[in-house]
């Protein structure tokens, strides 16, 4: 499952606030093309229920960009009920959009944006790879017959 779909990890603030307004924006699109208004008086004079499939999936992936983002603050997901209560959630969803997340790996993933340790770990081992020159020709051959260790062709 993408990772824009699905509620476990983290996410910070700068991807928080895309996703949020490109959900706003698909939103606005798929009532243009699906809601049909009287352009009077401003009621919807017909409804289309395909209409139905873009809310869906941006109600979807909205719950799951907010999740995220409590992971990064340290909250688990129960936090999402306060953005219920009049008032009290429009200040937490700002607390939301802006509050620094935590800088640290917590119980919900690694910082986002950091790469984690194996990523670290692979980047090196390829760094001294590429320097030592060794698994960078695969037709290479740096043993003999014997199972001894070829040392010609290692450093070219």
């Amino acid at each position: 499952m993408p990772p824009f779909l699905n509620g476990s990890g983290r996410v910070g603030r700068l991807q928080y606030f895309g996703v949020s307004m490109a959900m706003v924006f698909a939103l606005f699109i798929s009532m243009q093309l699906f809601l049909t208004t009287n352009p009077v008086t401003g009621e919807i004079t017909d409804f289309h229920p395909i209409a139905v499939i873009p809310l869906f999936l941006c109600v979807w992936v909205g719950w799951a960009n907010s999740l995220r983002r409590l992971h990064d603050l340290g909250h688990n997901g129960f936090y999402m009920l306060i953005l219920f209560i009049p008032l009290v959630g429009s200040i937490f969803s700002l607390y939301m959009l802006f509050g620094k997340g935590e800088n640290r790996p917590n119980s919900f993933g690694p910082v986002p944006g950091m790469p984690t340790q194996e990523k670290l770990t692979e980047q090196r081992e390829e760094r001294h790879f590429e320097q030592v020159g060794a698994a960078t020709d695969p037709d290479a051959s740096y043993l003999n017959e014997d199972g001894s260790f070829n040392m010609d062709g290692l450093f070219k």
